[in-house]
């Protein structure tokens, strides 16, 4: 399983990508006049969101699992305990995006997320961990371009 990982200093951001299929997570959105979607961390109801994780799953992940509630919650659970982990605020087919803490090393926490994706999901597959390779930052702009 290929695994890169981009960290952005300014926003505390870790994207980490996989080259396997992630399960969905259902998007909660928050009500207002700029809706967004709500970050998941330790305080979240992971068992709520373990529930809704089997329900939008069942028939379109590619992994079987033999209890998805239960598998789901200590996914959850364990992924939201990893050190340096601060809370999910995207998650994509195949990628996931956290805000982590500045005092740990994006390459070690990519490492820990990756491992926990691989135990839960694909126990069979190595992991090769990678930085994804920047281009020069438009910093007035904050963006950051990937090749």
């Amino acid at each position: 399983m290929k695994v890169k990982y981009l960290y952005n200093p300014h926003q505390s951001t870790l994207e980490v990508d996989f080259s396997c299929e992630l399960p969905v997570f259902p998007q909660k959105v928050t009500r207002g006049p700029f809706p967004r979607v709500r970050p998941v961390n330790r305080q979240s109801d992971l068992q709520e969101l373990a529930r809704l994780m089997a329900q939008c799953n069942r028939g379109r992940f590619r992994v079987e699992l033999a209890h998805p509630q239960r598998a789901f919650w200590e996914f959850l659970r364990d992924l939201m305990t990893l050190p340096g982990v601060d809370s999910l605020v995207a998650a994509r087919r195949y990628g996931l995006e956290f805000v982590i803490g500045r005092a740990f090393e994006p390459r070690e926490v990519a490492a820990r997320i990756a491992r926990c994706v691989q135990r839960y999901f694909y126990p069979e597959e190595p992991i090769r961990l990678a930085p994804v390779k920047e281009l020069p930052q438009q910093e007035a702009r904050g963006l950051i371009f990937l090749n």
